[in-house]
């Protein structure tokens, strides 16, 4: 990346981030990507970081 650039990443699962991509690519952004997760990822990465914090 150039100097004074920044980088993002935002996983949500609600209806507004759909308003939120228009005002970011309305603001100039680059939208790189935008898919679905499937919920059975979901879980096993919130069970990995629950046992990653009782650690």
């Amino acid at each position: 990346m150039e100097n004074d650039t920044s980088a993002g990443v935002l996983v949500v699962e609600q209806l507004w981030a759909k308003d939120l991509k228009k005002a970011l690519l309305a603001h100039d952004a680059i939208l790189l990507d935008e898919g679905r997760i499937h919920p059975d990822v979901v879980e096993a990465a919130v069970s990995d970081l629950k046992a990653t914090a009782s650690k």
